[in-house]
């Protein structure tokens, strides 16, 4: 199995927050956070090592230093221990 496929992501948007389910099939580190269209990063939600299963993240639509988003579009982005590239695993409209 190619290491893209043991990460599947869902997201669920409501007013307040956004909530992001993911499956993991094996014990991994990952860098979970949300992007701009730019692609810079504006708030990490989870790094570091990850179990098999499953596991919810809440967005509540702030940024690093706890300011609110404007509204727009966002990627989910994760990162794979010892891979550089970040996969744009979701879009979110806010």
């Amino acid at each position: 199995m190619k290491e893209r496929e043991e990460i599947k992501i869902r997201v669920i948007e409501n007013k307040s927050s956004i909530n992001i389910e993911l499956t993991i099939l094996r014990r991994q580190w990952i860098n979970l956070s949300i992007y701009d269209l730019n692609r810079n990063r504006i708030k990490t939600i989870f790094s570091g090592e990850i179990e098999r299963g499953n596991h919810n993240f809440v967005w509540d639509k702030t940024d690093n230093e706890n300011k609110n988003v404007q509204k727009g579009v966002y990627f989910v982005g994760i990162r794979r221990e010892g891979e550089p590239k970040i996969d744009f695993e979701s879009l979110i409209f806010i």
